[in-house]
């Protein structure tokens, strides 16, 4: 397993990886105080187990919820393709969000909730409010703010709000 870049921010972490063939990774969140909350392939496929039999298909281009993997060893396998995913994890285990995978292309207004919300970009750039956030990178939308999110084609973004 390769893992390309890992950002870290006050409420969660974004890590690149790719993985080759058949290839597994296995890691304990909660020694570290993290816990799983989305992964997203972007190209090949993989499966999630957790310590409690749960099996996650995570398949090209699509957003899977990991939030009910809770605590445990967690084991990522590439299919027999490879991976390369982006994980987004929760370095505050107590909270929770809902996520929402912008197809591109679109443009959307949103307001920031009176918890935490945010646009990550995951590959390509997007605008907020005019402003661009290239990959690897995202933006906090304030609480009551309004922002006006550009999705352009072949671009990634997710949108997730603190339930």
């Amino acid at each position: 397993m390769i893992v390309h870049s890992f950002i870290s921010c006050r409420a969660f972490s974004i890590c690149y990886g790719m993985m080759n063939a058949n290839e597994s990774f296995s890691g304990n969140y909660s020694e570290v105080g993290q816990r799983n909350l989305s992964v997203y392939v972007y190209q090949g496929s993989a499966t999630v187990t957790s310590s409690s039999g749960s099996l996650f298909e995570c398949n090209e281009q699509k957003l899977v919820d990991l939030q009910s993997i809770t605590d445990g060893l967690v084991e990522y396998r590439a299919g027999s393709d490879g991976a390369s995913w982006v994980c987004i994890n929760n370095n505050q285990r107590q909270k929770e969000f809902n996520f929402e995978l912008l197809n591109a292309p679109i443009t959307k207004t949103v307001v920031g909730s009176s918890k935490e919300t945010y646009l990550l970009c995951l590959g390509g750039s997007v605008a907020c409010n005019g402003v661009s956030i290239s990959e690897r990178n995202y933006a906090r939308i304030k609480n009551g703010s309004e922002a006006q999110i550009v999705v352009p084609e072949n671009v990634v973004a997710v949108f997730m709000v603190e339930k």
